[in-house]
């Protein structure tokens, strides 16, 4: 007998989610993906802030145009990403935040 994928998810997630459920947490937020967060504290990994010193988040951009942000030419060995409003200037090599720039600023808003 097959399962439809649907059915078999719902089940699967009916069984697992009591066992990943926290006692202090409420019902609502125990369900979740991210157990007991509120959905407008809870971001995945693609939506993390990038941080100086820490990889670029993997949803960062390359900057083909650097120009067209009125940004001067990147030093040798580095580049330019845009991240949601910010413009992070990267290294190359392993991608570390070298510096972070407002996007609003950059462009006089």
């Amino acid at each position: 007998m097959r399962v439809p994928i649907a059915t078999f998810a719902a089940i699967m997630a009916a069984m697992t989610a009591p066992a990943l459920a926290r006692e202090d947490c409420p019902p609502g937020l125990a369900k979740k993906a991210v157990a007991c967060q509120p959905p407008g504290k809870a971001k995945s990994p693609a939506q993390q802030d990038a941080r100086l010193g820490a990889p670029a988040p993997n949803s960062a951009v390359p900057i083909a145009d650097y120009m067209m942000y009125g940004l001067p030419p990147a030093p040798r060995g580095q580049t330019y990403y845009v991240e949601g409003r910010q413009i992070l200037r990267v290294d190359r090599r392993d991608r570390t935040v070298l510096e972070i720039l407002s996007l609003a600023k950059l462009l006089g808003q």
